[in-house]
């Protein structure tokens, strides 16, 4: 008779975080990772080129130039960076604002444009780094999420802006809370350092867009699942959301007023019909054939984008474990929740409610987080479905269902010249003098988009 390999034990697995996976030693998160640097030069390069005049010919853009130029220049860094606008507080780009006044007021324009790509580089970026592989294993694959996350969504007014680049940072504040549970080694003092980095690092996010609100669950979650010296960029972010929230309380905006029974379902409506528009469709085909579809009324390519998107996630939920569940329900909350709190929170949702008069063509920043989420479902359902294929396979099959979307979107229609080559000197001059502010001649300098003007 056979020998008995013994009774098999009956004690419980531990219970291990769905979004959790084991690292080797050697491959563990160290975040100068030349692929991170290499990858954000490449989208650099990438998004400048959308929009090359923000180089080549630099103009501010909105509040750019009314809100944070122009306090920076009449008020100074103290009297701004703590000043709320439209009920939030935007302390990134005034601290840029406040490092870019050491240079001449000419090229301000540019180097908030610079100084806006990059980080919005390093935003789209931040997926290549070995703490997500939790979600998607395959480095390459994930480099093709952040390409496609700089260079697919309309960002017409995203692109070579300062005041923008929040939304970048909404991608990326949201994104490390999900980021994969490693060790941080070293001495007492190094450890310690690396908290407070992480603390800092998530005050400024939550300090920069109060739409992070969405990810208190995930912060919370996180920290009731036990403490490590990274957790404190949870702790900072609901720090800094508290402030927001505070804020916006005290604040006047118009807020949609969702104990009305007939607000809710419209607020409901408006975030599925805006992710059906413009996060799929516009993708998909192209922010221009989704126009044009809309003006036409036309009902089939919504509705032939809808089923074709609920079939497929049918299909990869029969397909996927446990834990790739987890990640689509997870992708489809911070979609759902991006939406409901800009349409909602600005009031603007009764323009999405409508699927056959919609009317939703406007606010891209609003859009992104939600685009860049469907990138991601993208990408997850891919892995899920063609777990079997070659990466090279699954790579192209991720790039051909954005090929048309990137060929429409990428480059963004040309920007009229609002001649800030010839206000520039004037500012200088009267800077120079100190006659800038209450009590000088007024200096009116256009900017854009149309409408626009900078009064100093």
């Amino acid at each position: 008779m056979p020998r008995s390999t013994g009774r098999p034990s009956a004690r419980r697995p531990s219970a291990r975080p769905i979004l959790e996976v084991q690292t080797p030693p050697a491959r563990q998160f160290n975040f100068p990772a030349p692929g991170f640097w290499v990858l954000a030069a490449v989208i650099f390069v990438l998004l400048i080129l959308r929009r090359p005049e923000c180089v080549t010919n630099p103009q501010f853009w909105a509040e750019d130039g009314t809100l944070f130029f122009r306090s920076q220049l009449i008020l100074g860094f103290k009297a701004s960076v703590l000043s709320a606008y439209s009920g939030y507080l935007c302390v990134l780009q005034y601290t840029i604002a406040a490092l870019v006044s050491v240079f001449p007021v000419y090229y301000a324009p540019m180097i908030y444009a610079l100084a806006g790509s990059a980080l919005d580089a390093a935003c789209c970026s931040l997926f290549i780094l070995p703490i997500f592989r939790n979600i998607i294993r395959s480095d390459w694959l994930r480099a093709a999420v952040c390409i496609l996350t700089a260079v697919t969504p309309p960002a017409g007014e995203l692109v070579g802006t300062l005041v923008n680049t929040q939304w970048y940072g909404l991608l990326g504040g949201t994104l490390l809370l999900f980021r994969q549970a490693l060790p941080i080694g070293g001495a007492g003092a190094r450890v310690a350092a690396r908290g407070i980095g992480w603390g800092l690092l998530g005050l400024l996010m939550a300090l920069t867009n109060p739409v992070l609100i969405l990810g208190i669950p995930f912060c919370l979650w996180n920290l009731a699942r036990g403490w490590r010296a990274d957790r404190w960029y949870e702790a900072g972010l609901l720090l800094g959301l508290a402030i927001q929230l505070s804020i916006f309380a005290a604040s006047s905006q118009a807020t949609a007023n969702l104990t009305h029974d007939r607000n809710l379902p419209a607020l409901a409506t408006a975030v599925a019909v805006a992710f059906v528009y413009r996060a799929i469709v516009s993708l998909v085909i192209g922010f221009k054939l989704a126009l044009t579809a809309a003006i036409a009324k036309s009902l089939s390519v919504p509705a032939i984008a809808c089923g074709a998107f609920v079939v497929l996630e049918i299909g990869v939920l029969w397909k996927a474990g446990v834990r790739d569940r987890w990640k689509i329900a997870i992708v489809l909350y911070v979609a759902a929740s991006s939406l409901g709190i800009t349409l909602g929170g600005r009031n603007i949702h009764p323009a999405f409610a409508n699927i056959r008069d919609f009317q939703g063509f406007y606010w891209e920043r609003y859009m992104y987080l939600a685009s860049c989420a469907f990138i991601y479902l993208m990408a997850i359902s891919i892995d899920v479905l063609f777990a079997q294929r070659r990466l090279p396979i699954q790579i192209a099959v991720l790039a051909s269902v954005f090929a048309l979307g990137i060929v429409s979107n990428y480059r963004i229609p040309h920007l009229p010249d609002k001649h800030w080559r010839l206000y520039a000197p004037l500012i200088q001059e009267r800077l120079d003098h100190h006659q800038i502010g209450p009590g000088y001649p007024r200096i009116v300098v256009p900017i854009l988009p149309e409408g626009w003007e900078i009064i100093l």
